[in-house]
């Protein structure tokens, strides 16, 4: 730590106090340990634990990427819901087109039973309405098919997007919790620092009076 760094920024006056002698005054960081002596005051500097800092940094990125991998799969989900809707309706249209064209191929065939010279035409009509009654059926469980694909899809979906919200819930929470942290470390620091100064300054303050006292008592030798 620089002598920078210790500089409050409420008064910008530097906490490290240089001791005064009558021989000599300098400044000495201890890293882990804090002495006082008649020349020199050591400043109390403890090396910062920046794990914890860094395990939830890495918790916050691994969340944000979590995150962007249950939007990408919901926007595909979304996607696919929406092809399924334009088939289903596709299907609903030409079941319905089917429905009405079966409907006139009945009334035909029914005119046509009416005459029995035309039996050669009967039979052939008979077997295009089969043939449609077989493609109807087949529409008909297509389309059940794309609506339990569309309901399992809105399933799927409904899933990811409480997944999602829980998920920046956590993002919220995690920024939340590191805030608070980070601002009752630098409390923590600042009143470290705060009480340091104090103790320097008291320290100075004692020296200055011993220093006037034995001028005092030389004068009064003199």
């Amino acid at each position: 730590m620089d002598h920078e760094s210790l500089i409050d920024p409420s008064n910008k006056l530097p906490t490290v106090v240089c001791a005064a002698s009558m021989r000599s005054s300098h400044v000495s960081v201890a890293p882990k340990q804090g002495l006082f002596t008649s020349n020199t005051i050591y400043t109390i500097e403890e090396p910062k634990n920046k794990l914890s800092k860094r395990a939830k940094a890495k918790q916050c990125r691994t969340i944000h990427k979590t995150l962007s991998e249950i939007q990408e799969e919901s926007y595909v989900l979304r996607r696919e819901n929406h092809k399924l809707d334009r088939a289903l309706k596709e299907a609903t249209e030409k079941t319905e087109a089917f429905g009405h064209q079966n409907e006139e191929l009945q009334k035909e065939l029914y005119l046509l039973r009416q005459n029995a010279d035309w039996g050669k035409i009967i039979r052939g009509k008979d077997e295009e309405v089969k043939k449609l009654n077989g493609f109807i059926r087949k529409m008909s469980f297509d389309k059940a098919e794309a609506l339990n694909s569309k309901s399992m899809a809105e399933q799927t979906v409904g899933k990811l997007k409480s997944k999602l919200r829980n998920k920046s819930e956590e993002v919220k929470q995690a920024k939340e919790m590191e805030r608070i942290q980070s601002k009752e470390r630098i409390l923590v620091e600042t009143e470290k620092l705060r009480s340091e100064r104090d103790n320097a300054v008291a320290n100075l303050n004692h020296l200055e009076a011993l220093v006037t006292k034995l001028r005092q008592e030389r004068s009064s030798f003199a």
